[in-house]
């Protein structure tokens, strides 16, 4: 915190955990500019900052593109036109017609994001691993909505008990990636891959629900 300041407030204590204080920032921007300029302004704020998002990050080689220091994933620039989705969608309420609607979404912004990475690739020498194009917006829209409309296939027993893991699954993973890293390398590819992630997401979820167990820990991993 003290040597990098800035990297903590965008990206957290740990390049893994960006999610966070990119969502926290963006809530709060939302909050304040829904409550002073109103919901228009705040639709046009979050167009903008994902416009700057975007053309400082995987556009940044093409002719509109900006050249800034830092990752324009981390922090509320890539965040707040998802919020603002979100806000959205919670001003509608969810409906059982959104299943249909979301999966078409979440398709379309996925043919959007190959395309993009195409061109990208193909015209200015952009690499295919991308945090994010334009096509993501509409995929986490797409499945955001087909999550709310909460259709029948969707309600698996197995898997609806780990929603309120989420969290401290989130949180806790990095710790775990980065004990098991060494032990990964020995791993053959591509099945030591597939266990290498198995491993680290059933280790965080027994950490996270032995920490939700406790009274002075649950708040920090637990969403109930």
């Amino acid at each position: 915190i003290a040597t990098h300041p800035g990297t903590v407030l965008l990206q957290g204590t740990n390049g893994h955990l960006w999610f966070l204080p990119a969502l926290a920032s963006a809530v709060a921007i939302a909050a304040g500019v829904r409550r002073w300029l109103g919901w228009r302004a705040l639709v046009v704020v979050a167009v903008l900052a994902g416009l700057y998002a975007r053309l400082a990050r995987p556009y940044a080689r093409t002719r509109l593109g900006l050249t800034v220091p830092d990752n324009a994933r981390n922090g509320p620039a890539f965040a707040l036109p998802g919020v603002v989705a979100g806000i959205a969608l919670a001003r509608r309420g969810p409906s059982p017609r959104w299943a249909p609607i979301g999966a078409a979404l979440l398709a379309g912004g996925a043919l959007l994001s190959v395309a993009e990475l195409t061109w990208l690739h193909h015209a200015h020498r952009v690499r295919l691993t991308q945090d994010f194009v334009a096509g993501t917006l509409a995929v986490g829209v797409g499945a955001a909505m087909v999550a709310l409309a909460n259709p029948r296939w969707l309600r698996q027993p197995c898997v609806t008990p780990l929603g309120s893991a989420v969290l401290g699954i989130y949180l806790v993973h990095p710790l775990v990636v980065d004990l098991l890293h060494p032990l990964a390398r020995r791993l053959p590819a591509p099945v030591g891959d597939v266990a290498f992630v198995a491993v680290v997401f059933l280790l965080s979820l027994w950490i996270a629900r032995g920490l939700a167990r406790g009274a002075g820990t649950r708040w920090m991993v637990s969403m109930r």
